[in-house]
């Protein structure tokens, strides 16, 4: 009798051993991820209207350049003043490509715009009733959390942007 309660014992010890020793090496999402997760909801704040949360992944030193140069008080302007207009906006990252170099990052995403169709699939979209725009970043850690310092951006197919994941990882990986 006593041989069956040292086996159950050694087999809980065990059983515990190996619970601990799942949660000590249990690792949280990796910097890629989380920088995706980010990105994407900036967008969803922006598609919401709600500016000042949208902005909170860019740095204070955010360096925007596009059509035109933009820096995160511009950004938050912008959102807002979108907001105000009658016809909801659809705002959705379609895909990023992130490599991470330490305490610095890059990525590139593409976003789809559009005027009047939140809640229509993206695959349902005509080319004249969205915009798509390749937005690449740079990203350094501030505080402990990763910020955007600089993006650059430019507009792309919207079939590209829907289906761009070859094309992002190439821009990734491009030389600067």
């Amino acid at each position: 009798m006593r041989l069956p309660l040292r086996v159950l014992a050694l087999a809980a010890a065990a059983v515990g051993s190996a619970w601990i020793a799942s949660r000590l090496t249990a690792r949280g999402p990796s910097d890629a991820e989380v920088i995706r997760e980010l990105l994407a909801a900036g967008a969803r704040s922006a598609e919401e209207g709600r500016a000042t949360e949208a902005v909170q992944a860019l740095s204070r030193r955010f360096d925007g350049e596009g059509p035109g140069p933009l820096d995160r008080e511009g950004v938050a302007r912008l959102i807002a003043l979108e907001s105000r207009r009658d016809a909801t906006t659809l705002m959705a990252v379609t895909g990023s490509a992130v490599a991470v170099d330490g305490e610095g990052a890059r990525a590139v995403s593409d976003l789809v715009l559009a005027r009047g169709k939140a809640g229509k699939p993206l695959e349902a979209l005509a080319p004249g009733e969205a915009s798509a725009w390749r937005v690449t970043c740079e990203l350094q850690r501030e505080e402990g959390a990763w910020r955007v310092v600089k993006a650059r951006w430019r507009q792309v197919a919207l079939p590209e942007a829907i289906a761009g994941e070859a094309q992002r990882q190439a821009e990734l990986t491009a030389p600067r």
